[in-house]
């Protein structure tokens, strides 16, 4: 198997993330800045979230108590509004990537300093409930905070480590089962509960290993790594499909499922067995004939799940009962392709596509083009 288990960009992210404590100020020696690519296709990228940093960089946070994405439709007043309050999700990462990367220090001053505003805003009112679903919606937070911490006063630092420290407690009591909360929670134990199987738990897993990796904490990471050798097997089955697909019919949650795999993959990588490894693997050349035409499959035809029937009669596009659409893969697989060389021969033409996020593009050209190898 090929997976890039050391790539240079795991390397730097390692190094990003310096012990830390949470409780008193950081006694690590002065963090190096990493040194990012310097061909002219990741300076692209560079100018084109500093750019859109810029544009946003009057807009105002909006961070709100709770967000409501899962179980909600999309018309769903509460949906709208959470909806519109991520947008400083693309925002904050937009400003730290521009931060970190800009070889222009008056533009990264500022980028900076709009990052930590939006991570303030948020760190300072959302509390994590720990259903994985909402709270994935953090981790282009997560990777900001990767991509920064070099940059940030200790005082930040922990500041921002007591919040991200939440999410695993929120997600760890979620699925343990909290009675006394009076809220829905998982046992992990119930064979009757899908969401110990499914993209929950993927979800789950990814806030957690990204989590932890911020924080620095090897227990959780072991932990973290145990929970996954203890699930990997019950979410991807050995020919690359897996339970989401099964119940639901619908190469969306496939590659739903995947883009939380490749948050491990690409972040901590650690977490990840090569067994963990080879079966990511397997999931993703899953969707190669489909990707490429030789299969169809039309989407949530059998699903056995009430919610997709809901989405499908309240018109949502994406649920409909019509043939899955290969290019709604194109964001996972630009990214994925550079730690999993064995999807590269079918996936050429995305290196350069202009079909992509500028969050993609830029994360897409970190890891295939750049070189970590001496930052500290």
């Amino acid at each position: 198997m090929a997976y890039k288990k050391q790539s240079k960009l795991f390397v730097s992210m390692a190094a990003l993330v310096m012990p830390m404590c949470v409780s008193t100020l950081p006694s690590a020696p002065p963090q190096k800045v990493p040194t990012f690519p310097t061909t002219d296709h990741f300076q692209k990228q560079v100018r084109r979230v500093c750019e859109r940093a810029q544009a946003e960089q009057h807009y105002l946070p909006k961070p709100v108590v709770e967000l409501f994405f899962e179980g909600k439709l999309d018309s769903d007043p509460q949906h709208i509004a959470s909806r519109e309050s991520q947008s400083d999700a693309t925002y904050v990462f937009h400003a730290a990537a521009c931060a970190a990367a800009s070889p222009d220090s008056w533009r990264a001053e500022g980028a900076l300093k709009r990052t930590t505003q939006i991570l303030d805003a948020w760190s300072q009112t959302y509390l994590p409930k720990g259903n994985p679903i909402n709270d994935s919606h953090f981790l282009p937070f997560f990777e900001s905070l990767t991509l920064i911490w070099p940059k940030l006063t200790g005082l930040q630092q922990i500041s921002y480590a007591n919040w991200i420290r939440q999410f695993i407690t929120a997600g760890d009591i979620f699925y343990q089962g909290d009675a006394a909360s009076g809220k829905r929670a998982i046992v992990t134990h119930s064979n009757s509960d899908t969401r110990t199987k499914n993209n929950w738990q993927t979800w789950r897993l990814a806030i957690r290993g990204v989590a932890a990796k911020l924080l620095n904490d090897s227990a959780e990471l072991r932990n973290t790594e145990q929970m996954i050798n203890n699930f990997v097997s019950d979410n991807i089955f050995a020919d690359g499909s897996g339970i989401d697909f099964k119940d639901r019919d619908a190469l969306h949650y496939h590659v739903y499922n995947l883009k939380a795999w490749i948050e491990l993959a690409v972040f901590t990588p650690e977490v990840l067995t090569p067994f963990a490894q080879s079966r990511i693997e397997q999931a993703l050349l899953f969707i190669k004939p489909y990707y490429e035409g030789t299969l169809q499959n039309i989407e949530f035809e059998h699903s056995i799940i009430k919610f997709d029937a809901a989405r499908r009669d309240a018109g949502q596009p994406e649920f409909q009962n019509i043939p899955w659409k290969p290019e709604s893969a194109n964001e996972l697989l630009r990214v994925a392709r550079c730690v999993f060389p064995a999807i590269q021969p079918w996936t050429t033409l995305l290196d350069h596509s202009s079909q992509a996020s500028p969050r993609v593009k830029f994360l897409a050209a970190m890891l295939c083009e750049g070189d970590f190898s001496n930052a500290h």
